[in-house]
């Protein structure tokens, strides 16, 4: 699927849990790759991995929050997937527009390392 998406000039993006996932991705040339489930594996899993495979782009996916995106980017991953934060089906259901623009605002803060 990788080297398809590749080949069609798309961006690739696939998920992995093991270094040895990460870098199988990483040699049919994902762009980036996910590692999931990054908050249940953990800062100390992600620490771990970060070190003999450094070069490859990561982002990390499922549960990442305002509290710890900054960690994982302080590790070295290249971005993250938050979409779980911004689109909290009872703040949706709510209209609570201002906590979702609220987190939006912190995620982009994080992101810009203010």
């Amino acid at each position: 699927m990788i080297r398809y998406t590749k080949q069609q000039g798309l961006v690739s993006i696939p998920g992995a849990m093991t270094p040895s996932e990460i870098l199988q991705a990483h040699d049919c040339g994902a762009d980036f790759v996910k590692l999931f489930p990054a908050a249940t594996l953990g800062l100390r899993y992600a620490k771990d991995i970060m070190a003999p495979i450094s070069h490859v782009k990561l982002i990390a996916t499922a549960g990442i929050t305002e509290e710890n995106f900054g960690q994982f980017l302080d590790l070295g991953f290249v971005g993250a997937g938050i979409s779980g934060r911004l689109t909290e089906k009872r703040l949706i259901e709510e209209k609570n527009w201002d906590e979702l623009t609220k987190r939006a605002e912190a995620f982009a803060r994080i992101a810009q390392g203010k």
